[in-house]
C-alpha cells in the first residue's frame, strides 16, 4: 500500500547472491526501498511482518516450488494484490511459467516475468507499470467505498 511520496517497497527474493546485489542496486538508484531474502520460507516471514508493495522473485530458488510460494502469497488478504514479478531463466517461457503467471491472476492483478540476463530499464520498466496499476486499483477500491 504505497503512499505518495514514500518509496516502494520491494522484496526480493534470490538465492543468487551477485543476482539480488544487482537488483536491489537498481532498486536504490531508482529510489526504491528494497528488502532482500534468499529462499520462499524467509520470502513468507517477512510478508507475514511487513508491508511491501511488489515482490522480484527468482524461479530459480532452490528452495522452493515456485507455484506454491505464489498461491501462499495469493492465499493471503494483505498480500493479496501485490504485484509479483518472476526472474526467469533465458529459455522463452514454458508451460510451468506460463501456469505461475496465472495463480491468482485476475483483471487487478498479475504476475510479470523478465528473462534473465535483462537490462535493469527492462525490469524498471515492468515494475513501474506494476506498482502505478497497483495505485490505480487501490484508489478505485478506495472511491468505491466511500460513495457507499
Amino acid at each position: 500500500m504505497m503512499e505518495t511520496g514514500t518509496e516502494p517497497r520491494i522484496l526480493i527474493a534470490a538465492d543468487d547472491e551477485l543476482l539480488a546485489d544487482l537488483v536491489e542496486a537498481r532498486l536504490r538508484i531508482e529510489g526504491m526501498s528494497p528488502t532482500t531474502c534468499t529462499s520462499g520460507r524467509e520470502a513468507l516471514a517477512i510478508l507475514a511482518s511487513e508491508q511491501f508493495d511488489a515482490v522480484i522473485l527468482d524461479v530459480m530458488l532452490e528452495d522452493t516450488d515456485r507455484d506454491q510460494l505464489i498461491s501462499k502469497i495469493r492465499a493471503k488478504a494483505a498480500t493479496n494484490g501485490l504485484p509479483v514479478i518472476l526472474l526467469t531463466p533465458k529459455q522463452p517461457p514454458n508451460a510451468a511459467v506460463a501456469r505461475s503467471l496465472t495463480i491468482g491472476a485476475s483483471q487487478t492483478v498479475t504476475n510479470q516475468t523478465v528473462t534473465k540476463p535483462f537490462i535493469g530499464q527492462d525490469l524498471m520498466r515492468k515494475l513501474r507499470l506494476c506498482l502505478v496499476k497497483r495505485s490505480v486499483v487501490e484508489t478505485e477500491v478506495a472511491a468505491k467505498s466511500i460513495e457507499s
